[in-house]
C-alpha cells in the first residue's frame, strides 16, 4: 500500500458473541517492510451486546434532524438511514433516534425499515410523530413499529436500512 491508501481485512470465521456484555477488540498490523509510521499500527474497537438494542452511534450521536445541518440536501422532505447487518433471525419492535438541540420542534417524522435489496418497498414503519420540545430535552426518542403490528421480522445474514423521514422542510 502507498501512503494515504487503505484496504480491508476480513476475519474468517467471523466472531459471533454468545453472551450479552461489553467486548473490546484489539487489532495490530505488522509488515515485513519498513513502516514509516509504526505508531498507527494498533487499534481497539468496543461493542456492547444486548438483547434488544442495535445501535450505530458508538455511544456518541453525531447527526441531528435539521435540514440546515446538511449541505446539498433540499426539501420538501428528506430521509436518512443507517445500514444494519443481521447475523440471526430477529424482530424489530421499535426504532430509537437521538434528537439534538438543533432539532426543530413541530417536525413530523416517521421511522421506516427497508430491505437493502429492495429499498423502494418499506417492510416496516412507525406512525407519524410530531416532535415536542420535551423530546429534544430528553435527547432520545423511541417510536414503536406499528406496521406490521407484531414488529418487522428480519432474516439472518440480511442487510436492512433503519431510517428517519420527514416530509416537510
Amino acid at each position: 500500500q502507498l501512503p494515504g491508501q487503505s484496504d480491508t481485512l476480513t476475519v474468517s470465521p467471523g466472531f459471533v458473541p454468545t453472551q450479552f456484555g461489553a467486548y473490546v477488540f484489539y487489532f495490530t498490523a505488522t509488515s515485513d517492510s519498513t513502516d514509516a509510521n509504526p505508531n498507527d499500527n494498533m487499534l481497539s474497537k468496543s461493542i456492547i451486546i444486548t438483547d434488544s438494542v442495535f445501535a450505530r452511534d458508538k455511544g456518541t450521536p453525531s447527526y441531528e434532524l435539521n435540514l440546515a445541518s446538511y449541505s446539498g440536501v433540499t426539501g420538501p422532505g428528506y430521509q436518512f438511514a443507517n445500514l444494519f447487518e443481521t447475523l440471526a433471525n430477529v424482530t424489530v419492535f421499535s426504532i430509537s433516534i437521538w434528537l439534538g438541540p438543533k432539532t426543530v420542534v413541530g417536525t413530523s417524522i416517521q421511522c421506516l425499515v427497508y430491505d437493502n435489496n429492495n429499498t423502494s418497498i418499506e417492510i416496516g414503519s412507525t406512525d407519524f410523530y410530531t416532535i415536542q420540545a420535551s423530546d429534544i430535552n430528553t435527547g432520545f426518542l423511541t417510536l414503536p413499529i406499528t406496521t406490521p403490528a407484531n414488529g418487522v421480522p428480519l432474516s439472518a445474514n440480511g442487510n436492512y436500512l433503519g431510517s428517519i423521514a420527514t416530509y416537510s422542510s
